[in-house]
């Protein structure tokens, strides 16, 4: 999984940190949320070293490299988050997640870790 595809992954698992879920689920979703915090938290230490490195400032949402070097830094971005992950994750089926209300942006954010019932 790429570390694009794990920072999508922890917003769609701090949508269900805090639901009442089964216990096998919630130790699951608890596993997969502390193993893809530390690897996000590796990713962010080099994001924020290439903001200081370009001299970027985010205002309303909008980023500003301020060396003029917008190429080099969206290059350089991109690789990061093209980065390889090998976080080994516990799988959730669907039916485990029955009896709560999921939004389908969060679904999708969940897609790989998600099983059929299946599977």
């Amino acid at each position: 999984m790429i570390m694009e595809d794990v920072f999508k992954l922890m917003n769609g698992l701090q949508a269900l940190i805090n639901k009442e879920l089964p216990i096998g689920t919630a130790y699951k979703i608890q596993s997969n949320f502390k193993k893809v915090a530390d690897e996000v938290q590796v990713a962010d230490n080099l994001r924020q070293k290439l903001i200081r490195k370009y001299d970027v400032e985010v205002l309303e949402n909008k980023i500003k490299v301020k060396s003029g070097k917008e190429k080099e830094f969206n290059e350089e971005m991109n690789e990061l988050f093209k980065q390889e992950s090998d976080i080994e994750l516990k799988h959730i089926k669907m039916n485990d997640l029955e009896g709560i209300n999921i939004k389908p942006s969060t679904i999708m954010l969940l897609q790989p870790i998600l099983k059929d019932d299946d599977e």
